[in-house]
């Protein structure tokens, strides 16, 4: 964890913004995972590593993205940030699945999402909305984060209608699975 850590200080130190919003976004990760019985160290982890490629170049990637994931999300790029850090991360800390997974799909979320996927998703919501309904989405994620992931796509939806912009489809169907779940319609194992 050490050795992360000081990885991500070194690669944000030029970013200070950047460097508080993962710090910000760590903490509040692993404030919900204590209080929902996940490991905490791995949220913590998660929210420190979700931004670690946000400001890089082509070239790093292009070293960390498949060609075939470079393709499939070239009408998305800022989702290479994400794939990227993830790709980095499993390549040279050998992270967990759990770990690998929360980070790449961070940003859009998806359905049937592992807890520390659910936690880092609303922790990096909270963090960005800032102001607005940050108490509020906190509050609701200490008491359900199926509820939490709704409201934060909600959230989303609110910020981008605001720019003529709509959601993307695997936050739609993100949405649609979280809605259906807490109405029953689908039942999981856990």
């Amino acid at each position: 964890m050490k050795k992360i850590y000081k990885d991500v200080l070194n690669k944000l130190a030029k970013y200070p913004e950047r460097l508080l919003h993962v710090i910000t976004v760590a903490r509040i990760s692993e404030s919900l995972a204590i209080i929902h019985k996940v490991d905490s160290n791995k949220a913590f982890l998660a929210g420190l590593m979700h931004d670690y490629a946000k400001y890089n170049e082509n070239l790093f990637y292009e070293k960390y993205i498949s060609n075939e994931d470079l393709l499939k999300y070239s009408n998305e790029q800022h989702l290479y940030h994400a794939i990227s850090a993830a790709n980095y991360f499993k390549m040279n800390y050998k992270i967990q699945d759990d770990l690998y997974d929360a980070i790449k799909n961070h940003v859009y979320g998806k359905i049937a999402m592992n807890p520390i996927l659910k936690i880092l998703f609303i922790s990096d919501s909270i963090y960005l909305n800032g102001k607005n309904n940050s108490r509020y989405l906190y509050k609701l994620a200490t008491k359900d984060l199926d509820l939490a992931v709704v409201e934060t796509i909600k959230s989303n939806e609110r910020y981008l209608a605001k720019k003529n912009m709509q959601l993307a489809k695997k936050q739609i169907d993100t949405l649609n699975y979280y809605e259906e779940l807490l109405n029953g319609k689908i039942k999981t194992n856990t």
